[in-house]
C-alpha cells in the first residue's frame, strides 16, 4: 500500500496526524509554501510481506509514483516521505537530495518514524547531495609496463574478459574510443596496421597478422603459412611487437610519427 497526502494548510485532519503535523511544521519553519503551493507527504509505503524493506514491490512502485507526482504537479513546494528505519534509508535519500528532518522521530504504535524532506524549489541541492565523482583515470604507465601490457594484450586479443584487466585501458587513445576491451582491441589493431605501408614492414605485419589478428592454430603453423623458417618468423614477430610498443608510447606522449 502506498498513500500520499497533499497538504495546503494546517486543518484539523493535519493536526490530528502527528506525522502530517510534523511535515507541515517543518515546511513552515524552513521555507513555507507560497499561496497555492503544496506539501506532498508520502504517509505510508507498506509491503504486505516485508513492510519497507528496500527492493520490495511497494517501494519500487512508490519510486515511480514520486517521479510522476513531482513531474505533474507544478505547485509542489516540498516533497516528504516517511521512513521507519532512517539509518537504512539515509544513504539512499542523500543521493536524491532528500535530507532527514531535524527533531525527534514521531512514535506511532510500536514504531518511530522519521521524515526525509526535499525542497523542490532548490534544485541545486541535488548536486550538493551527490557524492563527488571519482577523477577519470590518467595514463601513468612506464615504458616497461606498457611493453609488457602490449605483449599480453596481443596474446589476449580474442579474450574480452582478459583485455578487461589490461593496464593499457588507461591509454588516452583507448579512452578516446570510449574505453573498455573493444576500444583497446581497436587501438592495437590500428597500431599493427599503421606501418604496413612501408615495404620493409610488410613482412613484419604478416607475422603479427598470422599470430594475433588472424591467428594460425600454432606458431609453427604461422611460420609455415608465411613461408618462413621458425627462427625468422619469431624475429619478425618480436620486431613488429617492438614497433607497436614504440607507436603506442609515442602516441600517448604526443610524439606521433609515421
Amino acid at each position: 500500500m502506498v498513500a500520499w497526502l497533499a497538504l495546503t494548510e494546517a486543518d484539523d485532519d493535519v493536526r490530528a496526524d502527528p506525522v502530517a503535523a510534523a511535515a507541515w511544521r517543518h515546511a513552515q519553519e524552513h521555507d513555507p509554501p507560497a499561496p497555492g503551493q503544496e506539501v506532498l507527504l508520502n504517509r505510508f509505503t507498506i509491503d504486505r510481506d516485508v513492510y519497507q524493506n528496500p527492493g520490495s514491490p511497494a517501494v519500487d512502485l512508490n519510486s515511480v509514483i514520486t517521479i510522476e507526482l513531482v513531474a505533474t504537479r507544478p505547485m509542489v513546494a516540498w516533497v516528504m516521505t516517511t521512513a521507519a528505519d532512517p539509518d537504512v534509508w539515509a544513504p539512499f535519500f542523500a543521493t536524491i537530495a532528500y535530507h532527514r528532518a531535524p527533531g525527534p522521530d514521531e512514535p506511532i504504535g510500536r514504531r518511530r518514524y522519521s521524515l526525509f524532506v526535499h525542497d523542490t524549489r532548490r534544485p541545486g541541492r541535488f548536486d550538493e547531495a551527490m557524492p563527488p565523482s571519482p577523477p577519470a583515470p590518467e595514463a601513468a604507465l612506464t615504458r616497461e609496463v606498457l611493453a609488457d601490457a602490449t605483449r599480453a594484450a596481443l596474446r589476449d586479443l580474442g579474450r574480452t574478459d582478459l583485455l578487461a584487466g589490461n593496464p593499457l585501458l588507461v591509454l588516452r587513445q583507448v579512452r578516446e574510443r570510449g574505453g573498455g576491451p573493444e576500444a583497446l582491441r581497436a587501438a592495437l589493431s590500428e597500431a599493427a596496421e599503421a606501418l604496413r605501408g612501408h615495404p620493409r614492414d610488410e613482412k613484419l605485419f604478416r607475422a603479427i597478422d598470422r599470430t594475433y589478428l588472424r591467428p594460425a592454430p600454432t606458431q609453427e603453423r604461422a611460420a609455415e603459412l608465411l613461408g618462413l623458417p621458425f627462427s625468422t618468423y619469431r624475429r619478425h614477430r618480436r620486431e613488429r611487437v617492438a614497433r607497436i610498443v614504440e607507436l603506442l608510447w609515442a602516441h600517448e606522449n604526443g610524439q606521433d610519427r609515421n
